[in-house]
């Protein structure tokens, strides 16, 4: 959960300037930002969990829907990769480390993907498609949350 500069604190909510703290069902975000999200859910008991939330990008921003059940925690995680297109594009980050990310990105029409090392990689959807970006060593010390493989949410890190 860090590190994390609080901006704002309601019940139930932390918001900071490099992730969200919540046991609420919303939808979150940084207000303007384009950055890809990386979320963590915890069951009650405080084990990590697998789940399917889907971050949206879109001319509004970028904002991820994250829906709970009961006396669990989620963390959502600005990821240093912006996304844009002319269209909405859904968007899961299935791996994160200091090497590369998986991204499973589903849309219609050109998307242009930056990552941390400033590289512009541009794709053409037509549906689901699967991005790894990976990193030089540029990327070293960007901050970068290590997620590992498997179901988004479910690995080490």
């Amino acid at each position: 959960m860090y590190p994390i500069t609080v901006t704002d604190v309601r019940s139930g909510c932390v918001t900071g300037r490099e992730r969200i703290v919540t046991a609420l069902d919303g939808i979150y975000g940084w207000p303007g930002q384009r950055c890809l999200h990386l979320v963590y859910r915890y069951d009650r008991r405080g084990r990590r969990i697998g789940h399917g939330f889907v971050t949206t990008v879109d001319s509004a921003g970028t904002r991820t829907a994250v829906d709970l059940n009961d006396r669990e925690l989620a963390i959502v995680v600005q990821l240093p990769i912006a996304v844009e297109s002319d269209q909405p594009v859904n968007a899961i980050v299935t791996r994160c480390d200091e090497q590369a990310i998986d991204i499973s990105l589903h849309g219609h029409g050109p998307v242009r993907v930056t990552g941390p090392d400033g590289q512009t990689r541009e794709r053409l959807l037509d549906g689901e498609q699967t991005l790894t970006v990976q990193f030089g060593a540029a990327a070293a010390g960007s901050g970068l949350p290590t997620a590992g493989r498997g179901e988004p949410g479910t690995s080490a890190g």
